[in-house]
This record gives structure tokens, C-alpha cells and sequence, in this order.
């Protein structure tokens, strides 16, 4: 699964999340249901999306009961329709805009509006005059050109060896299909519909997620910003003991929380569902709490970028192509490599900016997670870009010794890193502007791909 069909799916679960809809929220849960189970969706992908919609769903509930009970206390006895309950939230919305978790340290993403879903089509040959209209519009030959331009014509090189990384993290499914005489569904087959339920509560296991979460973002300063094909990351051979080290300390920390946590926990979440479910609780749903706590891991697969010599054996007309083709796919994750690290530079200087100079909430992160980037780029920068390494040589130069809680008091200081930062933000622009359809890197010998 690509990049770009993962940021759609978590710009779609935003706007679902958003849409304060319960009923378009419960269709997205059951798709994405659908999508994990036909494999389509890997499993962490498909639990985070479920558990950020499934919260949505809880928020939603809490306010109804919030707000039915105050109208209850002014207006006696209130009986509330789905209607009501719409009216109520759009109310308390005009009212009272709801605050910013404190915690939350991150810009809020705008949240792109919720198109009415088209009416569902009356025959099959309404519902192909649907599809092959959606297909009219796939601009093929505009999305070849694109990867075309992406790639460019002059071939890059690397200034060291890469090793493709592909990591697995598992942990314990929460989620059954009931069985078909569990669940009704109007109008449709069932062979073709699935209903699931959660075994327990999702929240449970959160803990456990953050762990995944910050190793995702651990690895991402070692690996290269642009994912190699087949979902590889691409970690160059000078961050690999790094990586090494990280895998082993996050190996242990989900095992010493599936001790301390998971262990001792579960038996009272098991309790609690069988309370909840009620008679779609099934005991042998449920493993032991050490096969539980066991079923949080990562495993790793390695791979180099090439071809199997073992191929020669084929015919050497096979061989060859296969080597451009493997030779193509290199250079078009060097090519985006350098997009994607001027990208997130140029958007970290643009946040900063924007905090120091009044123009919105002062977050720590805006700080903290460029110093990672400008601490991580020397050996992600695996095409040694010299224009792109003096920029990040500058802005390190600005950050280095600042301290968050500090900058946050200190006008002058904030005035100071603001000039120098906006210095760096021209440096950027004037690259973004000057750079051709790629950047020949310090080494390039100008070698034209064929």
C-alpha cells in the first residue's frame, strides 16, 4: 500500500472522525472491517484507523448522554430521536466551541468537508454507469508522466550501501465475525456482509500502541523519508547499528509492559466484555493472559536493493531487464529522497515561523521534532545534497542549546531564532525554484538513464 492511498484513507477517517455522523462513522468502521480481513489493509493500519473512528463513536455517545441530561434537568421527562440528538450537537457547537486537549501537542489538520454519499443505485447497470464514470476520470497517462517527472533523466548515486528494511509488528486481534445467525442485515446477501464485534474494549490495548507508535517514529529518523516499493524502508548501512539497537530495546519494553500491564489486567477486561457482549460473548475467544501479553511483537526481514544473480540461469535477456528495472526503482527513491527532506524542512521552518512570530499556538514538538530532523539528516542524506546539508548546518546552528520552556518566555529569543529562521526559509525557497527536474548530487557523474 502506497503513501499516498494511506494519507487518503487518514484524511477520510479525519473526515469521518469529524462529521459528528454516527451512522457514516459505523459504515467506515464495518469497511474498514471488510478491507482488513480481505487483506487488503495491513493490521496496525487497520487498528489504528478502527480505534480513531471507534473513539469518535464514544465521543459522540458522551456528549448525547451529557446534553439529554441536562435538558432533562430544565425540560422534565426528554425523549430524544436522532434528530434531536443532531440538533443538540449542532447547538452546543454554536454555544460553546470545545477546547483543545491540553495534551495534544500537535496543529490541529484542517478537516476537509463530508460529501452526501450518492444515492445507492437501483439496478446493477446503474451501478456500472457509476463505476465506469469514476473511471473516466483516472487520468492514467497524467499520473505515468508524473512518476516519469518524479524520476527525472539523470542518474543519482548513492554515497553509501542501503539495506531494505520491512517491519512486521504483531499484536492480538480484538475482533470476531459473528456468526451469520448473530447479525441481520436488510436488503443485502449476507454471503457478501459481515458484521464483527470487538472482544475488548480497544482502549485496553492503547498502552501497548504507544509503544509502536514511537518506534515508528524512531526508525523514521534512520530510515529514508520516501518508502522503497512493497512498503520496504530503506535504511542506510551507517544507521543500521542504530536501528539494531532500537529494535532491541523496543522488543523488550512490549515485553516487560505485556508483563506488567497485559498479564495482571487482562482477566478484569474479560470480565468486563462478558458483562457487555452479553450473549455474543464466546470464552473460547480468549486466549490465556501470558498468550495475550506473548502476542505483542516486531519482526524484521531484510532485504538489498538488486537482482539474484540465480537469474543469469533464466537467459541473459531477463537478466538485464530486471537489473534496469530494479535500477529504475533505485533511482526513483533517491529522486524523491531529496524532495521529501527539503519537504519536511521547509514545512518544520514554516511551523517554527510561525510560533515564534505570534501566528499560532506555541507547540513544544514545532522545536523538538526538527531538532530530530536537523540531528538525523547527515546520514539520510544518502545523495549528499551540499545545498540542502548547509541549510540544515544553519538552522542547527540557530537551535542548538535552545531550550523549549524558555524560548516560550523570551521575546527576544523568539525575535532572534525568527530572523534567522526566515533566512533558511529563503535559503529553501530559492532551492525549491532553482532545482531542475532533479539534483545532481556532489558525485554525479552525468550518466543519462536509459
Amino acid at each position: 500500500m502506497t503513501n499516498t492511498v494511506i494519507d487518503t484513507l487518514n484524511k477520510r477517517v479525519d473526515a469521518l472522525a469529524a462529521s459528528e455522523d454516527a451512522s457514516k462513522i459505523n459504515q467506515g468502521l464495518l469497511w474498514i472491517r471488510e478491507q482488513a480481513q480481505a487483506g487488503r489493509i495491513q493490521p496496525d493500519l487497520s487498528n489504528t484507523l478502527t480505534d480513531r473512528l471507534q473513539q469518535a463513536l464514544d465521543r459522540l455517545r458522551n456528549r448525547d448522554r451529557i446534553l439529554a441530561e441536562s435538558v432533562g434537568r430544565e425540560a422534565g421527562n426528554f425523549q430524544r430521536s436522532e434528530g434531536d440528538a443532531r440538533l443538540l450537537r449542532t447547538a452546543e457547537r454554536v454555544i460553546a466551541q470545545p477546547k483543545a486537549s491540553p495534551k495534544d501537542e500537535e496543529d490541529v489538520p484542517e478537516i476537509p468537508e463530508v460529501e452526501d454519499e450518492p444515492a445507492a443505485p437501483a439496478t446493477p447497470d446503474e451501478a456500472m454507469a457509476q463505476v465506469e464514470q469514476q473511471w473516466t476520470q483516472q487520468d492514467v497517462e497524467a499520473e505515468m508522466r508524473e512518476a516519469k517527472r518524479q524520476t527525472g533523466s539523470r542518474a543519482y548515486r548513492a554515497k553509501e550501501p542501503v539495506f531494505l528494511v520491512k517491519i512486521v509488528k504483531h499484536e492480538l486481534g480484538n475482533d470476531r465475525t459473528l456468526r451469520k445467525n448473530e447479525y441481520e442485515v436488510a436488503g443485502t446477501s449476507k454471503a457478501r456482509t459481515r458484521a464483527t464485534k470487538f472482544l475488548l474494549d480497544p482502549k485496553f490495548f492503547q498502552p501497548m500502541r504507544e509503544v509502536f507508535t514511537e518506534f515508528d517514529y524512531k526508525v523514521s529518523l534512520l530510515a529514508l523519508p520516501v518508502p522503497f516499493r512493497g512498503g520496504f524502508k530503506p535504511i542506510p548501512i551507517s544507521n543500521m547499528k542504530k536501528f539494531y539497537a532500537l529494535l532491541k530495546e523496543f522488543r523488550q519494553r512490549l515485553k516487560d509492559l505485556g508483563e506488567s500491564y497485559i498479564i495482571p489486567n487482562y482477566p478484569s477486561e474479560v470480565r468486563k466484555a462478558a458483562g457487555e457482549l452479553g450473549p455474543r460473548f464466546v470464552a473460547s475467544d480468549y486466549v490465556a493472559p501470558k498468550v495475550a501479553a506473548s502476542k505483542f511483537g516486531i519482526d524484521v526481514d531484510y532485504y538489498t536493493p538488486g537482482v539474484p544473480e540465480g537469474l543469469a540461469a533464466v537467459g541473459e535477456e531477463f537478466l538485464q531487464s530486471e537489473l534496469g528495472e530494479a535500477e529504475r526503482q533505485v533511482q526513483e527513491m533517491l529522486a524523491r529522497t531529496e524532495d521529501a527532506l527539503a519537504a519536511s524542512m521547509e514545512e518544520m521552518v514554516g511551523k517554527l515561523l510561525k510560533s515564534v512570530q505570534g501566528g499560532k499556538k506555541f507547540y513544544d514538538t514545532d522545536v523538538t521534532k526538527f531538532v530530530d530532523f536537523l540531528q538525523a539528516f547527515g546520514n539520510r542524506n544518502i545523495t549528499g545534497n551540499e545545498r540542502l546539508a548547509e541549510l540544515v548546518k544553519k538552522a542547527d546552528s540557530v537551535l542548538r542549546g535552545v531550550d523549549v520552556k524558555d524560548l516560550k518566555k523570551d521575546d527576544r529569543m523568539k525575535e532572534y531564532i525568527g530572523f534567522a529562521m526566515s533566512e533558511v526559509a529563503e535559503g529553501l525557497a530559492k532551492y525549491v525554484k532553482d532545482k531542475p527536474a532533479r539534483l545532481v548530487s556532489a558525485d554525479d557523474t552525468g550518466d543519462e538513464l536509459e
